[in-house]
């Protein structure tokens, strides 16, 4: 789970929550929320000054893959499926973090829906009908 890699994370590289708030740039309220999982996810711009501040990999930090420690010296980019291409994903993805699980589910459903109504009507209109 995200909060309990953070707060993991931030008390293997000595951090206070303030300290860490400081670092990334962010209220210490907000580690808090995140921490205790009121935030189920930092947006994706405190995502690496997080993983940069605790000197760990973006991609374990928000989704518990690959190693905590990156592979070299450098902090990389987080893998493409975690990032948004553009603003308007941006916000859909920051408000479906934030989602309770349940949410997310019918979210995700509704989605599948109307890509498979999509497909469907493209189908449709392919075959002349």
């Amino acid at each position: 789970m995200f909060a309990d890699r953070l707060k993991s994370a931030r008390k293997a590289a000595g951090l206070t929550q303030h300290a860490l708030a400081e670092k990334v740039g962010i209220r210490s309220a907000s580690i808090a929320q995140m921490e205790t999982g009121l935030t189920k996810f930092p947006s994706s711009k405190n995502l690496l000054p997080l993983a940069r501040a605790l000197d760990v990999d973006p991609e374990w930090l928000i989704s518990g893959k690959g190693q905590p420690k990156p592979p070299s010296n450098e902090v990389r980019e987080p893998a493409a499926e975690y990032c948004a291409h553009n603003q308007q994903e941006q916000m859909m993805l920051d408000l479906f973090r934030n989602l309770p699980e349940e949410d997310r589910r019918r979210a995700l459903q509704y989605v599948r829906d109307a890509v498979e109504l999509r497909q469907l009507r493209a189908k449709k209109q392919a075959n002349g009908n």
